[in-house]
């Protein structure tokens, strides 16, 4: 094999989903666009290959023959989570035919499963693309923009694809959103979290969407204020985008986990907030916090139907009201995850996070604050001081705080919690986990408090939606949510003691 054969870019794209009725309207804008080179239009047949046990996909790997008229080409890719612009290592070499030729992948991350590869590699799926290519000079960085339309086939399984996808052949990424955000504001486009090769094996499998909890990011100690700043952005960032496709198949965890997603981007914003452009932060801030309420409806419901009717449902045989109340709760469930696929199908969360990435990328900070330049363990202690001041001033006479004092606590304390991950790897591991253990305590007691409160308040609303609900029903939820609330007060002193006494690991 020679250097000629081989080539190792990095794959940088964004992609963009629109309904298949829009896909004139979408061809023609981009047609009109300035400095745009005329359209080229290709059909791409791909076949996916891997082992029957999936090997290379376990590995993160994906391998495939694309063919383009009589060419054949084959690719190997790395990397490349569901992010907002996907980062992937990608080798390409021209192959003759379209099975793969498996002594290209010498040089690759593959090599090291090349005996597992060796006469066991088999078609998994396909893709059948029909893709109109233009090529954009845009600021500084040229981009292509292919418009697909086509499908994803695994066996008798076919998922239809309509797509823009953006992909960055030269220059700063940051043209990339700029373009993004310009194609989105005129037409109906929507964030695409899924590869074509992530849509096969999912066919492939039959699994249903993955649900991405958070992750925390790994800050080295030599890191900027700024770049790490926008590392802990981008963890952030990638949860929610992660958790898309999971949330639009109505999954109840992925709900979850979107929610979070978007409480730790907000916890960022404020953590940072003395040091960015509080005009932009503020509005991205709200723009975050309104699509989180959406997502919070659906979550209270989710856990009133899913987990508090089912806990106390024991306290009352079924022909005493229990399945009017729980049918009840589901119409409102459904009202609530109706509205939010409606927010989904709208334009509002895709132009959020397109303008909130394209900023932070760009310059988020105030001019005049020029501690961004310095290393972040050394700006940290004063970020996270800021924090443990509010839950600290906040839970003063803990024992005697009202129910909405106690929900001011609980989300401060959880946004130090958010903070602390955040930061966690610049500190020792041992130092941490010992002060989130305090923190997760506190946090258990006043979240069976805040579960209790939202039990209530929705068992009011069911009875004033439907007035002849079961008397008896309603009152065992009430009474089982006071009970819950009794012995969560009863362990919060002691909680909020352990916690308060806990020395900070970022000034021990």
């Amino acid at each position: 094999m020679t250097d000629q054969h081989l080539s190792t870019p990095q794959e940088i794209e964004l992609k963009l989903d629109f309904p298949a009725e829009a896909h004139a309207l979408v061809a023609q804008h981009v047609t009109l666009l300035e400095n745009v080179a005329p359209v080229v239009h290709t059909h791409l047949v791909t076949i996916y290959y891997d082992t029957p046990d999936l090997a290379l996909s376990r590995s993160g790997l994906s391998l495939r023959v694309r063919r383009s008229g009589r060419h054949h080409v084959q690719t190997l890719k790395s990397g490349g989570d569901n992010t907002l612009a996907t980062h992937r290592n990608e080798w390409e070499w021209p192959v003759r035919t379209t099975r793969p030729d498996i002594t290209l992948l010498d040089a690759t991350p593959a090599a090291i499963l090349k005996p597992m590869l060796d006469g066991k590699l088999v078609p998994v799926f396909r893709s059948d693309i029909q893709r109109a290519i233009h090529m954009m000079k845009c600021e500084d960085a040229v981009i292509e923009i292919a418009i697909d339309e086509g499908s994803v086939r695994a066996g008798k399984t076919e998922e239809r694809v309509h797509e823009v996808e953006l992909e960055l052949k030269n220059g700063p990424v940051l043209p990339l959103y700029h373009l993004a955000i310009r194609l989105q504001a005129d037409l109906p486009l929507h964030i695409s979290a899924q590869t074509k090769a992530g849509r096969g094996y999912r066919l492939l499998t039959g699994h249903s969407t993955q649900v991405a909890p958070a992750r925390a990011p790994v800050l080295s100690a030599k890191i900027t204020a700024a770049d790490g700043f926008r590392r802990i952005m981008r963890e952030d960032m990638d949860s929610l985008v992660n958790n898309l496709p999971a949330v639009k198949a109505d999954d109840m965890e992925g709900i979850h986990q979107m929610r979070v997603a978007i409480r730790r981007l907000r916890t960022t914003l404020q953590l940072f907030s003395v040091c960015l452009d509080d005009t932009k932060a503020t509005q991205f801030e709200d723009g975050l916090q309104r699509i989180g309420r959406i997502l919070g409806a659906a979550r209270d419901w989710d856990v009133f139907s899913t987990e508090t009717l089912r806990t106390a449902s024991p306290a009352l045989p079924m022909q005493d009201g229990w399945q009017a109340l729980n049918t009840a709760a589901t119409g409102l469930r459904t009202q609530t995850h109706n509205a939010l696929q409606q927010e989904l199908a709208g334009p509002d969360i895709t132009a959020c996070v397109l303008a909130l990435t394209a900023w932070m990328e760009d310059a988020p900070f105030r001019v005049s604050h020029k501690k961004m330049d310095h290393k972040l363990i050394a700006l940290a202690p004063d970020l996270l001081d800021r924090v443990t001041r509010k839950v600290v001033r906040r839970g003063r006479h803990i024992s005697h705080l009202s129910a909405t004092e106690l929900h001011s606590l609980r989300k401060t304390l959880k946004k130090l919690r958010y903070s602390v991950d955040s930061m966690a790897s610049l500190y020792p591991t041992r130092k941490v986990k010992s002060y989130l253990k305090h923190c997760r305590r506190l946090q258990s007691c006043l979240g069976d408090i805040n579960d209790a409160a939202v039990a209530l308040t929705l068992t009011d609303r069911l009875r004033c939606i439907q007035p002849d609900l079961s008397t008896k029903a309603c009152d065992t939820v009430i009474r089982w949510s006071k009970k819950r609330r009794q012995q969560a007060m009863r362990r919060l002193p002691q909680a909020w003691s352990a916690f308060h006494k806990a020395t900070p690991f970022w000034r021990s």
